[in-house]
């Protein structure tokens, strides 16, 4: 072996320590995005879910329970005002609870 051949396994062996140092970076997450609820929004969310509930209740085709109804609208109407990462659609349905729990408890 020649000292060029010993240069090329430590090169190869420092490409492998820094490829799996630069996994682990990759890795490390960012701080949870938590999103600061104040008591209007608090407020707000719940009236657009108690209107959403009245339109349920007025619907005459019922595939969906009350539930299943509650959090995919949620999903798909409410949780994209946030930008993405700061919302959970199980968030918003334990922040409206309060207004839908008497409906959505019975069909548990």
């Amino acid at each position: 072996m020649t000292s060029g051949d010993d240069d090329d396994n430590n090169n190869n062996e420092n490409d492998a320590l820094n490829r799996s140092d630069s996994d682990k970076l990759k890795r490390i997450m960012a701080p949870r995005k938590k999103f600061p609820w104040t008591s209007e929004i608090r407020e707000l969310l719940c009236d657009v879910v108690q209107l959403r509930l009245v339109h349920y209740n007025m619907s005459r085709i019922k595939s969906q329970t009350a539930d299943e109804h509650i959090r995919q609208f949620l999903d798909a109407e409410v949780k994209n005002l946030w930008p993405p990462g700061w919302m959970q659609t199980r968030i918003l349905y334990k922040e409206s609870k309060v207004v839908h729990q008497r409906l959505t408890s019975a069909d548990s």
